[in-house]
Protein backbone atom coordinates (compact mmCIF):
# COMPACT_ATOMS: atom_id res chain seq x y z
CA UNK A 1 0.00 0.00 0.00
CA UNK A 2 2.71 2.40 0.81
CA UNK A 3 4.69 1.55 -2.18
CA UNK A 4 1.71 2.10 -4.45
CA UNK A 5 0.92 5.12 -2.63
CA UNK A 6 4.25 6.80 -3.70
CA UNK A 7 4.88 4.96 -7.47
CA UNK A 8 1.50 5.68 -8.42
CA UNK A 9 -0.67 7.89 -6.36
CA UNK A 10 -4.08 7.38 -4.36
CA UNK A 11 -7.14 6.75 -6.05
CA UNK A 12 -10.79 6.38 -4.81
CA UNK A 13 -13.39 4.57 -6.67
CA UNK A 14 -16.34 6.70 -6.93
CA UNK A 15 -19.33 4.41 -5.46
CA UNK A 16 -16.71 2.97 -2.19
CA UNK A 17 -15.63 -0.28 -2.25
CA UNK A 18 -19.21 -1.79 -3.56
CA UNK A 19 -18.11 -0.33 -7.39
CA UNK A 20 -15.54 -2.56 -7.79
CA UNK A 21 -17.42 -5.93 -6.40
CA UNK A 22 -20.29 -4.52 -8.67
CA UNK A 23 -18.34 -4.14 -11.79
CA UNK A 24 -16.53 -7.58 -11.07
CA UNK A 25 -19.63 -9.03 -10.85
CA UNK A 26 -20.75 -7.73 -13.94
CA UNK A 27 -17.82 -8.84 -15.77
CA UNK A 28 -17.99 -12.25 -14.02
CA UNK A 29 -21.79 -12.66 -15.63
CA UNK A 30 -21.48 -11.10 -18.96
CA UNK A 31 -18.47 -13.86 -19.33
CA UNK A 32 -21.21 -16.51 -18.90
CA UNK A 33 -20.11 -17.05 -14.80
CA UNK A 34 -23.06 -17.68 -12.56
CA UNK A 35 -23.19 -15.85 -9.37
CA UNK A 36 -25.26 -17.17 -6.38
CA UNK A 37 -25.57 -14.83 -3.74
CA UNK A 38 -26.63 -15.38 -0.34
CA UNK A 39 -25.37 -19.25 -1.10
CA UNK A 40 -23.50 -20.70 1.95
CA UNK A 41 -20.84 -23.17 0.75
CA UNK A 42 -20.74 -26.20 3.65
CA UNK A 43 -18.49 -28.81 2.17
CA UNK A 44 -15.59 -29.44 -0.43
CA UNK A 45 -15.69 -32.98 -1.55
CA UNK A 46 -12.47 -34.74 -1.83
CA UNK A 47 -12.11 -38.27 -3.84
CA UNK A 48 -8.71 -39.72 -4.50
CA UNK A 49 -7.06 -36.96 -3.17
CA UNK A 50 -9.00 -33.83 -5.63
CA UNK A 51 -11.76 -32.13 -4.97
CA UNK A 52 -14.39 -32.76 -6.98
CA UNK A 53 -17.65 -30.77 -5.85
CA UNK A 54 -19.23 -28.27 -3.84
CA UNK A 55 -22.02 -28.47 -1.49
CA UNK A 56 -24.02 -25.86 -0.28
CA UNK A 57 -26.46 -25.42 2.70
CA UNK A 58 -29.86 -25.56 0.34
CA UNK A 59 -28.58 -28.85 -0.68
CA UNK A 60 -26.41 -27.96 -4.16
CA UNK A 61 -24.01 -29.62 -5.24
CA UNK A 62 -21.42 -28.05 -7.60
CA UNK A 63 -19.67 -30.41 -9.78
CA UNK A 64 -15.87 -28.53 -9.93
CA UNK A 65 -12.81 -29.40 -12.41
CA UNK A 66 -11.11 -26.25 -9.77
CA UNK A 67 -12.06 -24.93 -6.72
CA UNK A 68 -10.96 -21.53 -5.56
CA UNK A 69 -11.80 -20.98 -1.75
CA UNK A 70 -11.53 -17.14 -0.51
CA UNK A 71 -13.29 -18.62 2.88
CA UNK A 72 -10.68 -18.10 5.58
CA UNK A 73 -7.71 -21.16 5.79
CA UNK A 74 -9.62 -22.31 8.95
CA UNK A 75 -13.11 -22.80 7.29
CA UNK A 76 -11.12 -24.04 4.57
CA UNK A 77 -9.42 -26.89 5.83
CA UNK A 78 -11.26 -27.86 8.89
CA UNK A 79 -15.10 -27.28 8.07
CA UNK A 80 -15.30 -27.58 4.23
CA UNK A 81 -12.50 -29.96 3.29
CA UNK A 82 -12.11 -31.36 6.76
CA UNK A 83 -9.50 -32.43 8.54
CA UNK A 84 -8.98 -36.38 7.36
CA UNK A 85 -8.15 -34.85 3.83
CA UNK A 86 -4.90 -33.13 4.74
CA UNK A 87 -1.57 -33.70 6.47
CA UNK A 88 -1.66 -33.92 9.78
CA UNK A 89 1.15 -31.65 10.14
CA UNK A 90 -0.73 -28.98 8.19
CA UNK A 91 -3.47 -29.26 10.40
CA UNK A 92 -1.88 -28.36 13.43
CA UNK A 93 -0.30 -25.54 11.78
CA UNK A 94 -3.43 -24.25 11.06
CA UNK A 95 -4.77 -24.51 14.36
CA UNK A 96 -1.93 -23.12 15.96
CA UNK A 97 -2.11 -19.60 14.30
CA UNK A 98 -3.04 -16.78 15.85
CA UNK A 99 -6.17 -14.73 14.03
CA UNK A 100 -5.52 -10.67 13.33
CA UNK A 101 -7.91 -8.98 15.26
CA UNK A 102 -11.06 -7.48 13.78
CA UNK A 103 -12.19 -3.88 13.79
CA UNK A 104 -15.28 -1.84 15.16
CA UNK A 105 -16.78 0.61 12.83
CA UNK A 106 -19.18 2.97 13.66
CA UNK A 107 -21.15 4.35 10.43
CA UNK A 108 -23.01 8.04 10.55
CA UNK A 109 -25.19 9.84 8.56
CA UNK A 110 -25.10 12.95 9.11
CA UNK A 111 -26.99 16.12 8.27
CA UNK A 112 -23.90 18.70 7.99
CA UNK A 113 -20.78 18.67 5.74
CA UNK A 114 -17.59 18.45 7.53
CA UNK A 115 -15.20 18.25 4.48
CA UNK A 116 -13.51 21.83 5.32
CA UNK A 117 -12.50 20.47 8.84
CA UNK A 118 -10.62 17.65 7.39
CA UNK A 119 -6.80 18.72 5.86
CA UNK A 120 -6.49 19.84 2.08
CA UNK A 121 -7.07 17.13 0.17
CA UNK A 122 -7.86 14.49 2.80
CA UNK A 123 -10.42 12.51 4.14
CA UNK A 124 -9.34 10.75 7.49
CA UNK A 125 -8.27 12.28 10.94
CA UNK A 126 -6.68 9.59 13.22
CA UNK A 127 -7.21 10.53 16.78
CA UNK A 128 -4.19 8.73 18.88
CA UNK A 129 -4.07 9.54 22.27
CA UNK A 130 -0.51 9.11 22.98
CA UNK A 131 2.71 8.21 20.53
CA UNK A 132 3.62 5.26 22.66
CA UNK A 133 3.81 2.49 20.10
CA UNK A 134 5.18 -0.37 22.94
CA UNK A 135 3.40 -3.72 23.39
CA UNK A 136 2.65 -2.39 27.11
CA UNK A 137 1.16 0.61 24.99
CA UNK A 138 -0.92 -1.67 23.12
CA UNK A 139 -2.19 -3.70 25.59
CA UNK A 140 -3.63 -0.69 27.60
CA UNK A 141 -5.53 0.68 24.67
CA UNK A 142 -6.79 -3.03 24.09
CA UNK A 143 -10.46 -2.53 25.66
CA UNK A 144 -10.42 0.69 26.62
CA UNK A 145 -12.19 3.26 24.61
CA UNK A 146 -11.12 6.19 26.24
CA UNK A 147 -7.44 4.73 25.52
CA UNK A 148 -8.19 3.57 21.90
CA UNK A 149 -7.20 5.31 18.97
CA UNK A 150 -9.21 5.73 16.13
CA UNK A 151 -10.02 6.70 12.72
CA UNK A 152 -12.47 9.47 11.09
CA UNK A 153 -13.39 9.01 7.69
CA UNK A 154 -15.36 11.23 5.56
CA UNK A 155 -16.27 9.30 2.56
CA UNK A 156 -18.29 12.58 1.53
CA UNK A 157 -14.92 14.51 1.25
CA UNK A 158 -13.82 12.47 -1.74
CA UNK A 159 -16.79 11.02 -3.00
CA UNK A 160 -19.93 13.18 -3.37
CA UNK A 161 -22.09 9.92 -4.32
CA UNK A 162 -21.94 8.98 -0.81
CA UNK A 163 -24.27 10.91 0.80
CA UNK A 164 -27.27 13.81 -0.63
CA UNK A 165 -25.22 17.41 -0.96
CA UNK A 166 -24.38 19.08 2.17
CA UNK A 167 -24.77 15.86 4.13
CA UNK A 168 -22.00 13.49 4.89
CA UNK A 169 -21.18 9.76 5.16
CA UNK A 170 -18.62 8.94 8.06
CA UNK A 171 -16.47 6.51 9.49
CA UNK A 172 -15.17 5.52 13.05
CA UNK A 173 -12.90 2.67 12.78
CA UNK A 174 -11.59 1.47 15.98
CA UNK A 175 -9.45 -1.58 16.93
CA UNK A 176 -11.48 -3.03 19.81
CA UNK A 177 -11.46 -6.97 19.40
CA UNK A 178 -14.07 -9.93 19.68
CA UNK A 179 -13.24 -10.57 22.91
CA UNK A 180 -13.48 -6.87 24.42
CA UNK A 181 -16.69 -6.59 26.69
CA UNK A 182 -17.46 -9.88 27.96
CA UNK A 183 -17.90 -11.23 23.93
CA UNK A 184 -20.04 -7.46 23.89
CA UNK A 185 -22.89 -9.63 25.47
CA UNK A 186 -22.87 -11.44 21.97
CA UNK A 187 -23.52 -14.66 24.07
CA UNK A 188 -26.27 -13.09 26.67
CA UNK A 189 -29.18 -11.39 24.30
CA UNK A 190 -29.41 -9.52 21.42
CA UNK A 191 -31.08 -6.67 23.55
CA UNK A 192 -28.04 -6.98 25.63
CA UNK A 193 -25.49 -7.36 22.70
CA UNK A 194 -27.38 -4.03 21.41
CA UNK A 195 -26.92 -2.01 24.31
CA UNK A 196 -23.19 -2.75 24.78
CA UNK A 197 -22.72 -1.80 21.23
CA UNK A 198 -24.90 1.52 21.39
CA UNK A 199 -22.79 2.88 24.51
CA UNK A 200 -19.23 2.18 22.91
CA UNK A 201 -20.64 4.14 19.64
CA UNK A 202 -21.66 6.65 21.87
CA UNK A 203 -18.20 6.88 23.60
CA UNK A 204 -16.65 7.44 20.48
CA UNK A 205 -19.30 9.95 19.19
CA UNK A 206 -18.33 12.36 21.77
CA UNK A 207 -14.64 11.58 21.69
CA UNK A 208 -15.12 12.37 17.83
CA UNK A 209 -16.31 16.12 18.61
CA UNK A 210 -12.96 16.55 19.77
CA UNK A 211 -12.72 17.77 15.64
CA UNK A 212 -16.00 17.35 14.70
CA UNK A 213 -17.90 20.03 16.87
CA UNK A 214 -21.54 19.23 17.92
CA UNK A 215 -21.42 15.16 15.95
CA UNK A 216 -23.56 14.10 17.86
CA UNK A 217 -26.48 16.54 17.03
CA UNK A 218 -26.65 16.08 13.04
CA UNK A 219 -26.77 12.05 13.25
CA UNK A 220 -29.83 10.84 11.07
CA UNK A 221 -28.37 7.39 10.42
CA UNK A 222 -26.61 5.37 13.17
CA UNK A 223 -25.15 1.81 12.74
CA UNK A 224 -22.24 0.00 14.49
CA UNK A 225 -20.63 -3.00 13.14
CA UNK A 226 -19.09 -5.33 16.22
CA UNK A 227 -16.48 -7.82 15.38
CA UNK A 228 -19.46 -10.03 16.16
CA UNK A 229 -21.07 -8.57 13.18
CA UNK A 230 -18.20 -8.62 10.95
CA UNK A 231 -17.86 -12.53 11.36
CA UNK A 232 -21.71 -13.22 10.58
CA UNK A 233 -21.79 -11.50 7.86
CA UNK A 234 -18.13 -12.56 6.49
CA UNK A 235 -18.02 -16.04 8.17
CA UNK A 236 -14.12 -15.49 9.04
CA UNK A 237 -13.29 -16.46 12.47
CA UNK A 238 -13.98 -13.66 15.29
CA UNK A 239 -14.26 -11.16 12.44
CA UNK A 240 -10.68 -11.61 11.11
CA UNK A 241 -11.07 -9.52 7.63
CA UNK A 242 -7.38 -9.48 7.98
CA UNK A 243 -6.63 -13.25 8.26
CA UNK A 244 -3.91 -14.29 10.03
CA UNK A 245 -2.40 -12.44 12.56
CA UNK A 246 1.15 -10.90 11.02
CA UNK A 247 3.15 -11.55 13.80
CA UNK A 248 6.98 -12.81 13.09
CA UNK A 249 6.58 -16.01 15.65
CA UNK A 250 4.15 -17.36 13.21
CA UNK A 251 5.73 -16.12 9.97
CA UNK A 252 4.83 -13.55 7.28
CA UNK A 253 3.35 -14.37 3.94
CA UNK A 254 4.31 -12.67 1.14
CA UNK A 255 1.33 -11.27 -0.55
CA UNK A 256 2.42 -11.91 -4.14
CA UNK A 257 3.91 -15.48 -2.87
CA UNK A 258 1.89 -18.14 -5.40
CA UNK A 259 3.10 -20.89 -2.97
CA UNK A 260 0.62 -19.07 -0.38
CA UNK A 261 -2.23 -19.81 -2.80
CA UNK A 262 -1.48 -23.22 -3.46
CA UNK A 263 -3.30 -26.12 -0.78
CA UNK A 264 -2.48 -29.75 -0.34
CA UNK A 265 -5.44 -30.42 -2.63
CA UNK A 266 -4.01 -30.04 -5.56
CA UNK A 267 -6.77 -28.61 -7.79
CA UNK A 268 -7.78 -26.28 -4.73
CA UNK A 269 -6.55 -22.67 -4.44
CA UNK A 270 -7.18 -20.33 -1.87
CA UNK A 271 -7.23 -16.54 -3.23
CA UNK A 272 -8.31 -13.36 -0.41
CA UNK A 273 -6.38 -12.12 2.59
CA UNK A 274 -6.18 -15.35 4.77
CA UNK A 275 -3.52 -16.44 1.86
CA UNK A 276 -1.92 -12.81 0.88
CA UNK A 277 -2.82 -10.25 3.61
CA UNK A 278 -5.76 -7.94 4.14
CA UNK A 279 -6.65 -4.72 2.10
CA UNK A 280 -9.23 -4.73 -0.79
CA UNK A 281 -6.06 -4.02 -3.72
CA UNK A 282 -4.07 -6.42 -1.90
CA UNK A 283 -6.70 -9.19 -2.07
CA UNK A 284 -7.15 -8.45 -6.21
CA UNK A 285 -4.32 -9.17 -6.63
CA UNK A 286 -4.38 -12.81 -4.99
CA UNK A 287 -7.41 -13.45 -6.95
CA UNK A 288 -5.00 -12.65 -10.08
CA UNK A 289 -3.15 -15.46 -8.48
CA UNK A 290 -5.52 -17.96 -8.02
CA UNK A 291 -6.43 -17.17 -11.33
CA UNK A 292 -2.86 -18.03 -13.18
CA UNK A 293 -2.53 -20.96 -11.11
CA UNK A 294 -5.68 -22.69 -12.04
CA UNK A 295 -4.71 -21.45 -15.72
CA UNK A 296 -1.54 -23.41 -15.19
CA UNK A 297 -2.97 -26.69 -13.56
CA UNK A 298 -3.26 -29.61 -15.27
CA UNK A 299 -6.96 -30.18 -15.11
CA UNK A 300 -8.80 -33.31 -12.33
CA UNK A 301 -10.57 -35.54 -13.88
Amino acid sequence: MWASYHLSGYYYFEGGSAAISNALADRFANAGGILKLGTKATGIDIEADKATRVRTAAGGCLEARYVVSNASIPTTYLDLVGKEHLPAEVVAKVEAKKLAPSTTIVYLGVDFDYSDLFPSGSHEIILQPSYGRTKEDFDAMACTPEKQSFAITNYSAIDSTGAPAGKNAIALTINLTYDCFDDWGWTRSYSDFNEQKADIAWQFIERAEEVLPELSTHIEVLEVATPQTIEQYTQNPKGSWAGFDVDPSQGLMAFSDPEAHKTPISNLFLAGAWASDGGQSVVLGSGLIAAALVLVTEPSN
